[in-house]
């Protein structure tokens, strides 16, 4: 009840742009409608083994610049999704060319010499994060987004892990779903802006 006064008084006001408002467990049905991204935890990670892509996957360098960009305005034509991996994609890259300690990692998936998958994530001491997952159309349905996350779980074993999805991403809920992720609650984002 907490939640659905605060999500109607924002989302009413036409100066608020952005608040996290989250719901843990149980997403209540009038407010399912609004609440654009669904959250998941790796309680239950199992590794598949054997994922063919595996030995494909390496962290971006400086020196992938070029292939990251071409890949980046392949995924930019593939619909609103696919535009904001993309996007996301081109400004972790730069903050990593600035800075190489910034927390967020990038893998990409080549095939031939070409980057047919990305993914950013990053890991604390307990804790981690599967930011952004992106695969290009002609690849995808063939395992490389899970190998990309199976990946970082694998590295990573002793850190729980939280997966985000778009409430319309039904490919990358049901990703997070065969990786043993937990559906744990959903979040919508709102902002007052300033008088």
């Amino acid at each position: 009840d907490d939640d659905l006064t605060i999500f109607n008084e924002y989302n009413e006001d036409e100066r608020c742009v952005n608040l996290t408002v989250s719901i843990i467990n149980n997403l209540p049905n009038e407010l399912d409608k609004y609440f654009g991204f669904r959250c998941f935890s790796n309680i239950n990670y199992k590794d598949s083994l054997g994922n063919k892509y595996i030995d494909n996957i390496k962290p971006l360098s400086p020196l992938d610049k070029d292939e990251l960009l071409v890949f980046c305005d392949e995924l930019m034509k593939q619909g609103h999704l696919s535009k904001c991996e993309a996007i996301s994609f081109k400004m972790y890259f730069d903050m990593y060319l600035e800075n190489s300690n910034i927390e967020t990692k990038i893998l990409g998936v080549f095939l031939d010499n070409k980057i047919v998958g990305v993914l950013t994530y990053s890991a604390f001491e307990t804790y981690g994060m599967i930011e952004d997952i992106g695969v290009l159309e002609s690849f995808r349905k063939m395992g490389i987004g899970k190998a990309l996350c199976e990946s970082v779980l694998k590295a990573n074993q002793d850190i729980k892990f939280l997966y985000q999805a778009a409430k319309q991403n039904i490919a990358s809920i049901s990703l997070a779903n065969s990786l043993g992720f937990d559906f744990i609650g959903a979040r919508e984002l709102y902002v007052k802006t300033k008088e």
